[in-house]
This record gives structure tokens, C-alpha cells and sequence, in this order.
């Protein structure tokens, strides 16, 4: 009797493991005992195979990878709506990061020190433009002067003058230390910071990689770029107040932001408790993974979102605006808190180049726009040629 009555209880745990819907779970692919989905994820480009569940179970669906739930959001109303609850702030737990961090960096920790770090990081870039913008405009014409003594042609999968500038801006909102060269920020730029982590570097010269990368590719941007920005700045120094006057530049950067997503599955939350959403039973210490690349890359949100269009970027004015759709740095309490700096980074740093050289492709003046998926999506290692203007 008790043998029977353990194999139904164990039958019935099966059955539900590998039917999730009869919990009323979102929908998702037959999850096997213990392995669950594994079987049918590419383990090497991971990404590929949620965009393909996307396609084939809609806007929200369950994987089990292993022993781990995980529900795959990729509409940009109902990511917003989970990731604004508080039963969906923390991070998963990865011990890897928790070593790292000591538990307690922005972007990893499960705990509450997080809160306090993003409120002081956020503080410190509205406190301190002018700080900021001295740094900003001093790496930018290093930027400059090094690429005129390379002779005008950068490597682009080296861009170390590119980590440079990065690195330097990182190290005066993390330490307040300007000089690339010293021994302590050569350090920082290979290993991660507890504020700001060696992945915003990361993430920020990628970014500036792609921006370059499409001003090569359509000529006529880079010149529109360059015309706004004479017609603004009327050969002056560009200054962080001017930003909000370069429409065009912004919405060629946050075109660059959506076309070419720069971490296709965004930073992970995980659910505290259990959590009803959308009629769907979540339990507590579910995965919820953002498929950004999804969102941006959704024909039925974005009217052709394979081809480059920073008009989509700029209301009927011609002043630039970010859709609801756009969610680069994502939503909520824990969105990317330095999505302000990386931003005035960029167009800093592509306003500069622009204004001193024009930027072509090395082979027939066309470039590579192909990509590889890690965490972040990656361009092609190739060259560019910088023309001084």
C-alpha cells in the first residue's frame, strides 16, 4: 500500500514537472525530470534558442534549464509590469559574482546594499557634471590625438585607445583617479569594480564599437551627425547642456541601442516569493529572464527593425524620444543606473570623432555589420580609417 501510494505521489510530481500548465505555469517546451530543457538549448549561443521559443509560445513562456525555473519575457509592457514589482528585484543568486562583489555590487547583489550603492552612484553623476564633463572632454581628445599618431587607421578589435577613454571616465566616478596609466586603474580595467563593474566597460566601448561601426556603413548619418552638430555648437566645445539640443545624434545612438541590442537576454531578476502574473502561477525563486533582443527586434513593434532608422528615434518636432518599447537598460528600481553616464559617454565620444574625421571602411569603404552573440552582442573584428577632416 505505501509502495503504491509513493509511486503516485511520485507520478503525479512528474507529471506536473513536465506539464507545467496544470499549475497554471506560462507555456513553454516539455520539460524532462531533472534535465528539463537542457537538451534543447544551444549551448553555445543560447540567445538563438529563446528567440525561437519566443516565436514558436508567444511573449511569455517557462523553460526549466536543469533544476532552475526561468520564465522568458519579451513584450515590453508585461516586462515592465513584472520588473516593477518588488516580489522581482533581486538578482539570482551566482556565487561566481557573489566572490567577486563580496555580495554586495549593483548589479549582482540579492541583498539590500544595492540600494544604497545605486542611490550614490545616481547622486554622484547629478552632482557632479562638471566633474564629469572635464574628464569626458579631456579622454576625448586623447581619443583624438591617438588615433592622429596611429596614422588615421585603428584596429577596431583592439580598441585599446577606445577602453582608454572608457576606463578613464569609470575611474572618476569610481575613485575620482584620471590617469590611465596608473597602476591601480590598469587593474580596475581588467577586473571588476564593487560599484561599477568591469562589464560597464565592457558594455560601454561595445556600444561606442557598433556606433562607429554604423557611421562607416551610412555615410549620409554620419554627415547629417556632423551638420547637427555645427549647426549647434558652431565650432565650440561640446558641453553636456548641449546634449539635449543634438536630437539627431541621440537618436542615432539609441538606433545603434535597438538594432544591435547590446545584451540580448538583459540582467536577470529573481522571484522572492510565489507571484501571480497575468493568471500565471510563478513560484518563489523563478528566473525571469528580459529577452531585450526580442523586444527590439519585434516587426509587429518596430516597422522594419533589421534596417537602420534613427527617425524612429524622433517625434513629428524632430525632437528625439524613446518609444515605451525601448528598453536598452531596461525597467524599474534596478534599471541601469549609469544609463545617464554611458549615454553622455557615447554621443560625447561620437560627437568628437565626427566633428575631427570621417569614418570609413576599410574594404571599399564598407563594413562588417554581422555579429556574435556571448553575453553582450559582439561586432566582427575588423578595421576602420579614420579621414582628417
Amino acid at each position: 500500500m505505501l509502495a503504491a501510494t509513493i509511486t503516485i505521489l511520485a507520478v503525479i510530481i512528474i507529471f506536473i514537472y513536465i506539464f507545467p500548465e496544470f499549475h497554471r505555469s506560462p507555456p513553454g517546451p516539455l520539460n524532462l525530470p531533472l534535465l528539463g530543457s537542457l537538451t534543447k538549448i544551444d549551448q553555445k549561443v543560447p540567445t538563438l534558442t529563446f528567440i525561437k521559443l519566443k516565436q514558436k509560445y508567444g511573449p511569455i513562456y517557462n523553460v526549466k534549464l536543469g533544476l532552475t525555473n526561468i520564465v522568458v519575457i519579451s513584450d515590453a509592457t508585461l516586462l515592465k509590469d513584472i520588473l516593477l514589482r518588488h516580489d522581482c528585484l533581486p538578482r539570482p543568486p551566482c556565487h561566481i559574482f557573489n566572490k567577486i562583489f563580496h555580495n554586495k555590487g549593483i548589479s549582482y547583489t540579492t541583498h539590500d546594499p544595492w540600494k544604497n550603492q545605486h542611490k550614490f552612484i545616481a547622486n554622484f553623476i547629478k552632482t557632479s557634471k562638471v566633474l564629469l564633463e572635464n574628464q569626458i572632454q579631456k579622454s576625448a581628445a586623447e581619443f583624438v590625438q591617438n588615433v592622429q599618431t596611429q596614422g588615421l587607421r585603428v584596429p577596431l578589435h583592439t580598441v585599446e585607445v577606445i577602453t582608454r577613454y572608457v576606463v578613464d571616465i569609470m575611474g572618476t566616478v569610481c575613485l575620482g583617479i584620471f590617469n590611465y596609466d596608473d597602476a591601480l586603474i590598469k587593474t580596475l580595467s581588467h577586473s571588476f569594480n564593487q560599484l561599477l563593474s568591469g562589464a560597464s566597460t565592457l558594455i560601454t566601448t561595445t556600444s561606442i564599437q557598433w556606433n562607429l561601426l554604423y557611421r562607416a556603413q551610412h555615410q549620409e548619418v554620419q554627415n547629417q551627425v556632423r551638420q547637427e552638430l555645427h549647426d549647434v555648437l558652431h565650432g565650440k566645445t561640446l558641453h553636456i547642456d548641449d546634449l539635449s539640443k543634438l536630437s539627431y545624434t541621440q537618436a542615432t545612438v539609441a538606433e545603434v541601442d535597438t538594432i544591435r541590442t547590446l545584451l540580448p537576454l538583459g540582467f536577470p531578476r529573481y522571484t522572492s516569493q510565489n507571484m501571480v502574473f497575468l493568471n500565471y502561477t510563478i513560484p518563489a525563486s523563478t528566473m525571469i529572464v528580459p529577452l531585450l533582443w526580442g523586444i527590439h527586434m519585434d516587426p509587429g513593434v518596430w516597422k522594419m527593425p533589421e534596417e537602420f532608422r534613427p527617425g524612429r528615434f524622433l517625434n513629428d518636432a524632430g525632437h528625439f524620444f524613446q518609444p515605451e518599447s525601448f528598453l536598452a537598460y531596461q525597467a524599474g528600481e534596478r534599471m541601469c543606473v549609469g544609463k545617464d553616464l554611458a549615454n553622455i559617454m557615447v554621443v560625447f565620444f561620437v560627437a568628437t570623432v565626427v566633428q575631427n574625421f570621417k569614418i570609413e571602411g576599410l574594404e571599399s569603404g564598407s563594413v562588417d555589420l554581422s555579429y556574435e552573440w556571448s553575453f553582450l552582442t559582439l561586432p566582427k573584428p575588423q578595421e576602420l580609417v579614420f579621414v582628417q577632416l
